[in-house]
């Protein structure tokens, strides 16, 4: 099992929220949290050796609670694109940790 750590900006429609996407890969599936906007969001999905990523998993706010699909890259950094209902929101960063 291998432990990726990413400090991440989510582009979301009222401005950046920083947060953190941390992630146990296993052969292939991964699951994890993305905390942010002071929730820990639980996540999983699968990632190929190539770092694609598919992630699905819901985005807690203060107001609302949506699910999301999401797919992108992971790598020394994280660029996903999660599509939450009829939004595009942007996750990008760099990582910071990686644990075997």
């Amino acid at each position: 099992m291998q432990e990726m750590v990413y400090r991440v900006t989510l582009q979301a429609p009222l401005g950046e929220r920083l947060g953190e996407l941390r992630l146990n890969v296993d052969d292939g599936n991964c699951e994890g949290t993305l905390d942010i906007m002071r929730f820990s969001n639980r996540v999983k999905g699968t990632l190929d050796e190539w770092g694609h990523c598919r992630l699905t998993g819901q985005l807690r706010t203060l107001l609302h609670t949506r699910s999301f699909e999401g797919e992108g890259m992971l790598g020394d950094t994280a660029d996903i694109c999660l599509h939450c209902g009829p939004m595009k929101l942007t996750v990008s960063g760099k990582r910071v940790a990686q644990g075997a």
